[in-house]
């Protein structure tokens, strides 16, 4: 994000599929100044990109997502609105994951919040509940 553009000219999409993060996320981004609309999953996410592209200075991704997750999010996003910059969220360490996000069109990656699920690995199939 350009470090001359105000946090409040900055409109941010959250894609979290837990609600209590995605709640938690905007009241912190909203005390920055960020504008911050929410989406529970990645075909919401991508319809609300298709619909209002041009007003997203960035996207935060969980990468564990129902229907689709968020490398393919992720990878999605990168293609169609390339203007995006696309930051990785998860509740495990980047060193964790770093074979799943080293190939990633991301500008960073940071650690979220557990909102009452227990940790598992993604990809071990459990953990969240779905």
């Amino acid at each position: 994000m350009e470090a001359m553009q105000h946090a409040s000219a900055m409109r941010l999409l959250v894609v979290d599929d837990e609600e209590q993060v995605r709640l938690i996320l905007r009241r912190q981004l909203e005390r920055l100044g960020y504008q911050v609309t929410l989406a529970a999953d990645g075909p919401t996410a991508l319809n609300e990109l298709a619909a209002k592209s041009d007003q997203y200075a960035a996207v935060l991704v969980d990468m564990t997502l129902p229907e689709m997750d968020g490398v393919t999010l992720t990878h999605v996003i990168a293609e169609r609105h390339q203007h995006v910059r696309l930051l990785l969220m998860s509740g495990f360490h980047a060193t964790e994951l770093r074979s799943q996000i080293a190939e990633l069109p991301i500008a960073g990656f940071c650690k979220t919040i557990y909102a009452g699920r227990s940790a598992q690995h993604p990809g071990s199939g459990a953990g969240r509940g779905k």
